[in-house]
C-alpha cells in the first residue's frame, strides 16, 4: 500500500511540475509570441503551435520522471504504447520471415533453373542439333 501511495504522490507533483511548465511557458510570452507570428485570423492556430513548442519539452520529461519512479517505486504494470510496438514488432518480424521464405524460394527455383540448363546441354532431348540424325534417307552416300 505504501508503494502505491508514494507513486501516486510522485505523479501528483510531476502532473504539478507540467502545470508549472505551461505556466512559466507563459510568463515567458512563448505562445504570445507564437500568436504574433500569424495573421490574426489564424491566431488559434499560433497559440496551437505555441503551446506544443511548450509544453513537448515538459511532456518528455514527464514521461522520464514517470519512468524512474516506477523503476525506483518496483511499480509493475503494462503501458499501452508498450502493446501497440509488441504488436508493430511482431508484424515487421512476420514480414521479414515472409521476405526471407519468398527469398529462399527465388534463390532455390534460380538455382534448379540453372540445372535444368546445364542437362539441356547433352543433346539427349533431340532438340537444338542439325547434325543429322536419321539414319536413313538420302544421305549422298555412295556405291
Amino acid at each position: 500500500m505504501k508503494q502505491k501511495f508514494l507513486h501516486h504522490l510522485g505523479v501528483g507533483a510531476g502532473f504539478l511540475g507540467l502545470i508549472g511548465w505551461f505556466w512559466a511557458g507563459r510568463e515567458l510570452g512563448i505562445m504570445d509570441w507564437a500568436t504574433q507570428q500569424v495573421p490574426p485570423q489564424f491566431g488559434g492556430a499560433g497559440l496551437m503551435v505555441g503551446i506544443i513548442v511548450v509544453m513537448t519539452p515538459g511532456f518528455f520529461i514527464w514521461k522520464w520522471i514517470n519512468r524512474w519512479l516506477e523503476r525506483t517505486l518496483s511499480v509493475t504494470g503494462i503501458y499501452y504504447e508498450d502493446a501497440y510496438y509488441a504488436s508493430m514488432d511482431k508484424a515487421q518480424a512476420d514480414k521479414k520471415k515472409a521476405q526471407q521464405k519468398d527469398s529462399q524460394r527465388r534463390d532455390q527455383h534460380h538455382h534448379e533453373g540453372r540445372d535444368n540448363n546445364a542437362n539441356d546441354n547433352d543433346k539427349s532431348d533431340g532438340g537444338g542439333s542439325d547434325s543429322g540424325g536419321d539414319s536413313g534417307g538420302d544421305g549422298g552416300g555412295g556405291d
